[in-house]
């Protein structure tokens, strides 16, 4: 039979393969929560506005994302810090290697 100590180990000094560990998680800022959770109602407020009527999607996209922004700022100090504490863990995603990092 074989025990513990005669099972094959990674070798020393060699990271664990990307599969092996849970991947590095952060807490969301509150700026990002705060316009995941408007993101809809912020839509919905420049969709409805005649001076955004006609705009094309990318316009449309960059109208909501200037709303969103606005609400944010009217927040207060412990609304903004509300939104802080709130925010969920999301996975952290891993940097891709620079250009010139390879020679």
């Amino acid at each position: 039979t074989i025990s513990q100590d005669d099972a094959p180990r990674p070798a020393a000094g060699k990271p664990a393969a990307a599969g092996d560990a849970p991947p590095a998680m952060k807490k969301q800022s509150g700026y990002l929560h705060h316009n995941a959770q408007n993101r809809e109602l912020a839509r919905a407020m420049v969709e409805s506005d005649p001076a955004t009527a006609g705009l094309g999607a990318q316009e449309r996209n960059q109208a909501v994302m200037k709303k969103l922004a606005a609400m944010w700022g009217e927040l207060d100090a412990a609304q903004k810090q509300a939104f802080a504490d709130d925010a969920p863990l999301v996975a952290v995603k891993p940097r891709k290697a620079k250009k010139g990092a390879a020679k």
